[in-house]
């Protein structure tokens, strides 16, 4: 299962804005030629904010938290094979790491 919460808050004729996205993924399984492997059961947290400048606010600066609590998580898992003989083994795809994204945008 997955669960999604948004908040966003910019007061009307305000320069600025902040937002808080939690996410949440319930636990996954694969069946995979070498067994069933599970991923997810994980909680994610991003922050944003934005302010609005110049005179006529077309101006726009954003800096972004993604996974602000720095959780490791996959996202899926596959199975792979090594070269030669031997048995099969299971990798994951790790989920983005705790990232900060800072923006500029102007608004013609």
């Amino acid at each position: 299962w997955h669960a999604k919460l948004n908040i966003d808050y910019g007061p009307k004729g305000s320069a600025w804005g902040a937002s808080v996205a939690l996410n949440h993924v319930g636990n996954v399984f694969r069946n995979l030629g070498i067994g069933r492997q599970q991923f997810g059961d994980y909680t994610t947290l991003d922050l944003n904010a934005r302010l609005y400048f110049g005179s006529d606010k077309r101006h726009r600066l954003g800096m972004r938290r993604d996974n602000a609590l720095d959780e490791e998580y996959a996202t899926g898992v596959r199975q792979g094979t090594p070269r030669g003989a031997g048995p099969g083994y299971a990798y994951w795809f790790l989920g983005t790491p705790r990232t900060l994204h800072a923006t500029y945008a102007y608004h013609f």
